[in-house]
């Protein structure tokens, strides 16, 4: 939990619970961030539509994030991330890059890991993330290493 975040839950798309306000906060910033990309420009109504939320949630959603400083909304309705907001976007998006690809090597079926990866994104520490993420790296680095061994192995004929 971030310093000044609260603890509440509630319910995600899927029926489920979700941790906490910070998870909720996370999951609108990367409908918005989706929603640029695609689109170029995302107002209330695209986020509603998008998560299949009311849009009075939306809008009550959108006030905290503005309050946060992770979201401006223009007079003509407009919503941009703010570079903070874009910065938590794109932490986000690589821990969830990080834990699904962790756990694809795992031999966890790419359905679940990009479910359970969604989970993880939100409620693993910071600290165990990196270690995670310097795991990975390290044995992507092996596996590379490997693989330039074997080509260089079948060109010179050795294999």
């Amino acid at each position: 939990k971030e310093e000044g975040e609260e603890v509440s839950g509630s319910i995600n798309r899927e029926g489920g619970k979700m941790n906490t306000t910070k998870e909720t906060q996370e999951m609108y910033l990367k409908a918005i961030y989706e929603l640029m990309r695609r689109k170029g420009s995302v107002r209330s109504a695209d986020v509603a539509a998008e998560r299949g939320y009311a849009r009075s949630t939306v809008s009550c959603a959108m006030k905290s994030l503005r309050i946060k400083g992770l979201i401006t909304v223009t007079e003509a309705g407009e919503i941009r991330l703010t570079e903070a907001g874009r910065e938590r976007v794109l932490k986000v998006n690589r821990r969830y890059a990080v834990f699904s690809e962790m756990l694809g090597r795992l031999g966890v079926p790419k359905d679940k890991a990009c479910d359970v990866a969604c989970k993880m994104e939100h409620i693993v520490p910071d600290d165990v993330f990196l270690l995670i993420e310097r795991k990975l790296m390290e044995e992507k680095g092996r596996d590379r290493n490997s693989e330039e061994q074997r080509t260089e192995d079948q060109t010179v004929g050795i294999v």
